[in-house]
């Protein structure tokens, strides 16, 4: 029988953010982001453990009430979300299967809805890899490189945007992320660069990363 479990990666210092509490601690609907955006993972009911992945020196995980919840560790993060998501794999190491798939999710990411971890699940459950949740690119895209004049106009056709949770089977994963540069900026990428195709799973346009203090006004 497959297992699954699920990572967060919440040891981030979000430097964009534009306040002093990293964003996965700001309130958000009488919670934090990191609570909302685990909300969907432990409501589906197949889930063996949550690993959430903290910074070394986090002084705010201990006073949330999930923190006691009986389906969640803690293990320390890395210097780059690369690294933090290796973290959490290592933990899992020690007793998930190979074949067993976990999925990736970002601690930004509150608007994650139940529905859309069953679709992805049930997308991914016979494929080899896994897969990720997305959504077309219904915005025209300008390239510009330096952030005043319009160099080109981007076609949007084929162009998908990269949601999370990502989920994929634990050895590849792992294998792929071990062998993966520094520059990869999902799970995703670090599985195509690793020679395996991946699903797109279309999941709900509203499932946002928060990433500015504006974007909560």
């Amino acid at each position: 029988m497959t297992n699954y479990y699920a990572l967060i990666a919440a040891a981030g210092e979000s430097r964009r953010f534009g306040d002093c509490m990293p964003k996965q601690y700001y309130p958000f609907k009488k919670q934090t982001i990191l609570e909302a955006s685990m909300q969907a993972l432990l409501a589906f009911e197949p889930l063996q453990k949550l690993v959430v992945v903290l910074h070394p020196k986090d002084q705010h995980w201990q006073d949330l009430p999930c923190a006691a919840h009986p389906k969640i560790a803690t293990t320390p993060g890395g210097d780059s979300r690369t690294h933090s998501v290796l973290n959490g794999l290592h933990y899992l190491a020690s007793f998930i299967e190979p074949n067993d798939f976990v999925l990736v999710h970002d601690a930004a990411r509150p608007f994650l809805t139940l529905k859309d971890v069953h679709q992805l699940v049930e997308a991914t459950k016979n494929h080899p890899t896994g897969g990720i949740l997305a959504t077309p690119v219904v915005d025209t895209l300008k390239r510009s490189t330096n952030g005043q004049q319009i160099e080109q106009t981007i076609a949007r056709d084929h162009l998908y945007r990269a949601l999370t949770p990502q989920c994929f089977r634990f050895e590849k994963l792992f294998h792929a992320l071990k062998n993966a540069p520094e520059t990869i900026t999902d799970e995703a990428m670090a599985i195509e660069l690793a020679g395996h195709a991946s699903l797109l799973v279309m999941g709900d346009p509203k499932n946002n990363k928060i990433t500015y203090l504006e974007e909560l006004s």
